[in-house]
Protein backbone atom coordinates (compact mmCIF):
# COMPACT_ATOMS: atom_id res chain seq x y z
CA UNK A 1 0.00 0.00 0.00
CA UNK A 2 0.94 3.68 -0.10
CA UNK A 3 0.28 6.93 2.01
CA UNK A 4 -1.12 9.63 0.67
CA UNK A 5 -1.18 12.95 2.15
CA UNK A 6 -3.40 15.81 1.04
CA UNK A 7 -3.91 18.92 2.53
CA UNK A 8 -7.15 20.91 2.47
CA UNK A 9 -11.01 20.59 3.78
CA UNK A 10 -11.77 16.70 4.34
CA UNK A 11 -15.39 17.82 4.86
CA UNK A 12 -15.78 18.14 1.03
CA UNK A 13 -13.45 15.64 0.13
CA UNK A 14 -14.26 12.26 2.35
CA UNK A 15 -17.31 11.35 1.61
CA UNK A 16 -16.28 11.53 -2.74
CA UNK A 17 -13.58 9.06 -1.59
CA UNK A 18 -16.34 6.84 -0.32
CA UNK A 19 -18.62 7.14 -2.97
CA UNK A 20 -16.25 6.11 -5.75
CA UNK A 21 -15.00 3.09 -3.62
CA UNK A 22 -11.16 3.56 -3.42
CA UNK A 23 -9.48 1.11 -1.97
CA UNK A 24 -7.73 2.11 0.98
CA UNK A 25 -7.95 3.79 3.83
CA UNK A 26 -8.71 6.75 6.01
CA UNK A 27 -5.55 6.53 8.32
CA UNK A 28 -6.14 10.55 9.59
CA UNK A 29 -6.85 13.79 9.75
CA UNK A 30 -4.54 16.01 10.95
CA UNK A 31 -5.42 20.11 10.84
CA UNK A 32 -6.10 20.73 7.02
CA UNK A 33 -4.77 17.19 5.67
CA UNK A 34 -6.21 14.03 5.01
CA UNK A 35 -3.85 10.95 5.14
CA UNK A 36 -4.81 7.29 3.24
CA UNK A 37 -3.78 4.29 2.87
CA UNK A 38 -4.36 2.60 -0.68
CA UNK A 39 -3.52 0.04 -2.94
CA UNK A 40 -0.82 0.46 -5.36
CA UNK A 41 -2.90 0.50 -8.26
CA UNK A 42 -5.21 2.88 -6.58
CA UNK A 43 -2.66 6.12 -6.04
CA UNK A 44 -3.07 7.21 -9.50
CA UNK A 45 -7.05 7.28 -9.03
CA UNK A 46 -6.96 8.54 -5.50
CA UNK A 47 -4.47 11.59 -6.61
CA UNK A 48 -6.56 12.83 -9.74
CA UNK A 49 -9.92 12.68 -7.30
CA UNK A 50 -8.90 14.79 -4.89
CA UNK A 51 -7.23 17.22 -7.34
CA UNK A 52 -10.51 17.49 -8.74
CA UNK A 53 -12.02 17.58 -5.30
CA UNK A 54 -10.04 20.43 -4.38
CA UNK A 55 -10.89 22.42 -7.91
CA UNK A 56 -14.43 22.18 -7.00
CA UNK A 57 -13.58 23.09 -3.11
CA UNK A 58 -14.86 26.68 -3.06
CA UNK A 59 -18.35 25.68 -4.60
CA UNK A 60 -18.46 22.70 -2.31
CA UNK A 61 -18.27 24.67 0.47
CA UNK A 62 -20.47 27.08 -0.53
CA UNK A 63 -22.97 24.34 -1.17
CA UNK A 64 -22.25 22.69 1.81
CA UNK A 65 -22.58 25.69 4.42
CA UNK A 66 -24.83 27.73 2.64
CA UNK A 67 -22.42 30.69 2.54
CA UNK A 68 -20.25 32.71 0.08
CA UNK A 69 -16.66 31.16 0.26
CA UNK A 70 -14.97 33.76 -1.17
CA UNK A 71 -11.13 32.07 -1.49
CA UNK A 72 -9.97 29.87 -3.47
CA UNK A 73 -8.28 26.52 -2.03
CA UNK A 74 -5.10 25.03 -3.02
CA UNK A 75 -3.92 21.16 -2.20
CA UNK A 76 -0.73 19.57 -1.85
CA UNK A 77 -0.68 15.97 -2.64
CA UNK A 78 2.60 13.71 -2.00
CA UNK A 79 2.48 9.82 -1.61
CA UNK A 80 5.02 7.27 -0.81
CA UNK A 81 5.69 3.89 0.39
CA UNK A 82 5.21 5.58 4.44
CA UNK A 83 4.66 9.29 5.90
CA UNK A 84 9.10 9.60 5.97
CA UNK A 85 9.55 8.92 2.52
CA UNK A 86 6.79 10.83 -0.12
CA UNK A 87 7.49 12.64 -2.87
CA UNK A 88 5.19 15.48 -4.40
CA UNK A 89 2.01 14.04 -6.64
CA UNK A 90 3.63 15.08 -10.73
CA UNK A 91 0.32 16.40 -11.50
CA UNK A 92 -0.18 18.55 -8.74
Amino acid sequence: TRSIAVTGVQTCALPIFIEEKIRGKLVSTVHDSIVVDVEDDEVERTCVLFKEVFKETRQLVNNYFQTDFPVDLRCEIKYGRDLFNVEKWKHA
